[in-house]
C-alpha cells in the first residue's frame, strides 16, 4: 500500500474521531454538563503545561557555544556603504 493511501487514511480517521468529539460536546453542553466544559478546559490547560515545559528543558538544556568556539566569518558585518 503506497504511503499516500496510508496518509489518507490516517486523515480520514482524525476527522472522524474529531467530529465525534465534537458531537458530544456540542450534546453535553445542550444537556448543561459540567463535564463538557470541564474536560476540555482541564485538557487544554494541560497541554498549556506540557509545552512550556518542553520549551524550559529545550531552553535549558540546549548548549551554548563559547565566542571562543565560534568560526571567524560567521558573525555579522555591516555591509559598505553605497557610493
Amino acid at each position: 500500500m503506497p504511503r499516500y493511501d496510508n496518509t489518507r487514511q490516517t486523515g480520514a480517521i482524525v476527522s472522524a474521531g474529531s467530529a465525534a468529539m465534537a458531537t458530544a460536546f456540542v450534546i453535553g453542553l445542550l444537556k448543561r454538563s459540567y463535564w463538557a466544559l470541564a474536560i476540555p478546559v482541564v485538557g487544554g490547560v494541560l497541554v498549556f503545561i506540557l509545552v512550556a515545559v518542553w520549551l524550559g528543558l529545550t531552553l535549558a538544556l540546549t548548549p551554548v557555544k563559547r565566542e571562543s568556539e565560534e568560526q571567524p566569518g560567521y558573525a555579522y558585518q555591516a555591509l559598505p556603504d553605497k557610493p
